[in-house]
């Protein structure tokens, strides 16, 4: 699945958010700024969350 966003634009990388209690969310880095929650699946890439980069947000959800 992520293979769809990094042949569209190579910059964009996912990581695993490790304290969420579902693993399958995601942070996507679109820019320095912006980064997207996903919930992501074999089957599905669910967008769940946009906003400005927050080390806070990102890395506290649950």
């Amino acid at each position: 699945m992520p293979g769809i966003f990094f042949a569209a634009s190579p910059g964009m990388s996912f990581h695993k958010l490790d304290k969420a209690k579902d693993k399958n969310f995601w942070s996507l880095r679109v820019s320095a700024d912006i980064r997207i929650i996903v919930h992501k699946t074999t089957g599905s890439l669910l967008l769940c969350y946009v906003n400005h980069h927050d080390k806070e947000t990102v890395s506290g959800c649950n």
